[in-house]
């Protein structure tokens, strides 16, 4: 495009960097609770980085605005409980749900109509809610090593006091740059290969709807 520039391809990578990287933490997370095998994790990548990137550059090209597709921490995290209580192939068919009624949402322009109907604090209690396990883990990961949790706290809370653009990035590659000082950074053996998609088919069941697809 004419419009490209340097700063904005920064800025974009800055967006890419933080929408997919979060998420993806929690999703590993979530994996791991609902013991999935691997195959089925590279699969679950996969489609997320791929479908992400179409959504957007696709979205991006056709109405000439920034639109980045990602997966939200909030929705992410919920997958962290559901996946030890529900089988894969019903958070598949909970997402499938949810995609139809935000479809529908979208199209028939309802989305402010049923936000009027909801007070805000509920839906700020459910975001706390969801959110609250991994803020926890984040204190008490500090009693692990006290010294790096509260230097990447600092730089979090200071970046985000200067305005920075990204406090996130900031907090994480000082946190990197400190153990790889202390030499507790250990790289595993890296082997890489074609990831091979393994379709699931999605099952439907009504507790999913209730605890994965209405929140969503």
């Amino acid at each position: 495009p004419r419009s490209f520039s340097w700063p904005a391809l920064i800025s974009g990578s800055l967006v890419v960097f933080v929408s997919t990287t979060g998420p993806i933490a929690i999703l590993y997370q979530a994996a791991a609770a609902g013991k999935l095998p691997v195959g089925i994790i590279n699969s679950w990548l996969f489609a997320v980085f791929l479908g992400s990137g179409l959504f957007g550059l696709l979205l991006s090209l056709r109405f000439g605005i920034p639109i980045v597709g990602s997966w939200a921490s909030t929705t992410t995290a919920l997958l962290v409980t559901s996946l030890v209580e529900h089988k894969f192939s019903d958070v598949i068919g909970a997402y499938f749900g949810a995609s139809v009624i935000l479809i529908v949402v979208g199209f028939t322009g309802i989305f402010s109509r049923i936000m009027n109907l909801i007070p805000n604090p509920i839906i700020m209690a459910m975001l706390a809610g969801v959110l609250l396990t991994f803020e926890l883990k984040m204190v008490y990961s500090t009693k692990i090593n006290p010294l790096l949790g509260i230097i990447m706290i600092f730089c979090y809370v200071l970046g985000k006091n200067l305005n920075w653009k990204a406090p996130l990035l900031v907090a994480f590659f000082i946190g990197l740059a400190a153990l790889s000082i202390n030499g507790q950074i250990k790289l595993p053996h890296l082997s890489f290969s074609i990831t091979q998609p393994i379709w699931t088919n999605p099952t439907f069941s009504v507790s999913t709807f209730f605890t994965l697809t209405i929140p969503i």
